[in-house]
């Protein structure tokens, strides 16, 4: 009889479930391990052989009340949990709210918070998932401590026919985030830069060598920021920067990614998949310190950091307030050039 899976529970933003590979790795070596999280987890992690199962909330920090008027879905899925008689639940700190209810299943099931605090200031994310492992007995000190996704052949192949039908070397440029355009709030992109600058290093590209065409990525959303690279760029660059925002699904930007010959893009998810499947990287990074986000992967990643005497602000009152990223003026498009890790034929 195999043994009884564990279950990680874990509702966070995409770069930040790349990060924790290493750790779900790890302890899948241990016996098998079942994932709870949001939902974009399963088109990112959905085909990962490691992961028996992935199991999806989309709202889990709603209050009750909501909980309720939506028919109960976290209720519903916590007694379907519960009946899988489940080995251990895994969890880390989460919003009171997940924690009450991940609570109410004590007695049912064990269940055991893992901790990530007392770190020494600057050690990246990935290590402090791994560290707790360690200190819970779930992680030995040669696991693999870098975020690895493997890339079906198939979706593989397929990309691989898109990418090539542009060029030789591709270039993808992930100029957005989940900052970009959102509509109740009316922030800039504080993690982003200027239309004009991302064009100006998609030209430098071309008209160095270094790649046959440029493809702009993001959601639907992203659309308008990618639509005023083009527009910024030079009428001679223009029929080799491609839109494709909204065209490359999540569940298909792995294998994607992996098709392409290098990735330049902000600090958000995208980025730590790029790393994870090998593509070369160029990672952008203002109000986000590196040293905790910084992405890592198997092939080449390489940052270019801005400067300010703010930073880093990310998760401060600071970065509530900011309304012009200072802390990325000074990187121009002339840094991001040399910064670039030379992209290589696919």
């Amino acid at each position: 009889m195999s043994a009884a899976p564990r279950l990680v529970v874990f509702f966070a933003r995409v770069g930040d479930l790349v990060m924790l590979t290493p750790f779900l790795r790890a302890c899948a070596v241990r016996g098998p391990v079942e994932l709870l999280a949001r939902p974009w987890a399963r088109p990112l992690l959905g085909r990962q052989p490691w992961l028996a199962d992935i199991h999806t909330l989309a709202q889990p920090n709603a209050a009750g009340w909501k909980d309720w008027l939506a028919g109960g879905p976290r209720r519903q899925l916590g007694a379907q949990l519960v009946a899988r008689s489940y080995r251990e639940v895994l969890t880390f700190a989460d919003r009171p709210v997940v924690r009450r209810w991940i609570d109410g299943w004590r007695g049912a099931v064990p269940v055991r918070e893992l901790t990530l605090t007392g770190f020494a200031s600057g050690t990246h994310t990935s290590d402090q998932f791994l560290a707790a492992g360690r200190a819970a007995g779930l992680v030995d000190d040669g696991d693999e401590p870098c975020p690895r996704l493997d890339v079906d052949a198939d979706a593989l192949a397929t990309a691989q026919a898109t990418v090539t039908g542009l060029g030789r070397r591709v270039v993808a440029i992930q100029a957005g985030s989940s900052l970009t355009n959102r509509f109740f709030r009316r922030r800039p992109n504080l993690k982003g830069l200027p239309p004009a600058t991302w064009a100006a290093f998609a030209g430098g590209l071309l008209d160095q060598g270094r790649a046959d065409a440029v493809v702009l990525l993001g959601t639907a959303a992203e659309r308008g920021e990618a639509q005023a690279i083009i527009a910024s760029a030079d009428p001679r660059h223009r029929p080799r920067l491609h839109d494709r925002t909204g065209a490359v699904p999540l569940g298909q930007l792995a294998a994607f990614l992996a098709a392409c010959s290098g990735c330049a893009s902000v600090d958000t998810g995208p980025a730590h998949i790029a790393a994870a499947v090998g593509c070369p990287l160029l990672t952008v990074f203002g109000p986000s310190d590196p040293a905790l986000y910084a992405p890592r992967g198997t092939g080449p990643c390489a940052l270019a950091v801005g400067s300010a005497s703010c930073q880093f602000c990310l998760g401060t009152p600071a970065f509530k307030r900011c309304r012009d990223n200072i802390c990325l003026r000074p990187v121009t498009a002339e840094v991001l050039l040399r910064a670039m890790p030379d992209p290589a034929p696919r």
